[in-house]
């Protein structure tokens, strides 16, 4: 049996915590499945710190970088023992300057594990995270994304992380018509007409817009602004609310993790995506697309037509993830 060891990261920008441990629960309880959080450990903290005081970064990346060995060995000890000859997949969300150069994590595992695959999955589109693929793809066996873009321009496999469900006991967070999440970015106009549209109606918004400056910061009584939730809580708002609302980036073709937690856990959702129809979960009746607040439906957050049911939601088990590295990888 093939061994996964997946390294976590936030799936947030706006904050640090652990996201993909919800994210992959469905499997991180599987014996061959072995999940670590995405801290930096601290011995790689103090000698990142002191190197860069004490050394020239050339003179690091042409000799590396002393007592790393033993820094990842204690990383990887502490989580579980691993037999030096297992065929086991790493998994890596994120690419940390620690795992590259010289003594870099990637070379040690290379060392460590001979008969060991490295998969990195892109978390976001390439555009936004600026990765120069004639260096970075040598470094791994596997690179998947699941933005059909990315992958047809930099040859990249197309598959898809999955998504687990985690339902919490004693939720009291207050309901909600509408739940919004997010970084402003350049769109805190676009979601603002959203706001007013949805609250001019009667309904009860519930919006998180994070690095807004406080001169632009509008209706600050009753929209929440650079207030870090963790994942933990976005999700018990996700639950308590009727509509999820996204706002994606302009260009941006693949499906987001607000359609993730939407088909999930059962509740509507309205986005400006309209490559959507295109995804194996779209429901006209459960997803509304919009081009500018005036055209929003009300009437979409009032109709309720029984449990709201998506198509393919089995396809969304992160345990397809784990038959889609097999394929790939052996």
């Amino acid at each position: 049996m093939h061994k996964y060891v997946f390294f976590g990261r936030s799936y947030f920008q706006y904050n640090g915590f652990d996201s993909m441990r919800i994210i992959l629960n469905d499997i991180t309880q599987n014996e061959n499945v072995l999940y670590i959080r995405p801290e930096t450990p601290l011995t790689f903290r103090w000698l990142n710190r002191f190197f860069e005081k004490r050394i020239e970064r050339k003179w690091a990346s042409i000799f590396g970088i002393p007592f790393y060995k033993n820094a990842f060995h204690h990383y990887l000890e502490k989580a579980q023992k691993l037999n030096k000859y297992d065929k086991v997949c790493f998994v890596f969300f994120r690419h940390e300057p620690w795992f590259f150069g010289k003594n870099g994590f990637l070379n040690y595992l290379r060392q460590e594990f001979p008969n060991a695959k490295l998969a990195y999955y892109l978390l976001n589109v390439n555009k936004y995270l600026c990765i120069d693929f004639t260096t970075f793809k040598p470094l791994f066996d596997l690179i998947i994304t699941c933005d059909e873009k990315d992958a047809q321009q930099y040859a990249l496999n197309k598959g898809y992380l999955g998504y687990s469900s985690m339902f919490f006991k004693n939720n009291n967070n207050e309901e909600s018509d509408c739940f919004y999440i997010g970084n402003t970015k350049t769109r805190l106009d676009k979601i603002l007409n959203v706001y007013e549209k949805l609250t001019s109606n009667g309904l009860k918004c519930l919006f998180y817009i994070v690095n807004v400056p406080k001169e632009k910061q509008k209706y600050p009584d009753a929209i929440h602004y650079n207030k870090v939730l963790n994942y933990d809580d976005v999700l018990k708002y996700v639950q308590k609310t009727k509509v999820i609302y996204e706002l994606v980036q302009e260009g941006q073709v693949a499906s987001t993790l607000r359609l993730c937690e939407a088909v999930v856990y059962g509740k509507k959702l309205l986005t400006n995506n309209e490559n959507i129809v295109k995804s194996k979960y779209y429901s006209p009746h459960n997803i509304q697309i919009y081009r500018s607040a005036e055209s929003i439906d009300v009437s979409f957050f009032t109709k309720q037509n029984g449990d709201i049911e998506y198509p393919n939601r089995k396809l969304l088990s992160p345990s397809n993830f784990l038959d889609y590295l097999e394929k790939c990888l052996w």
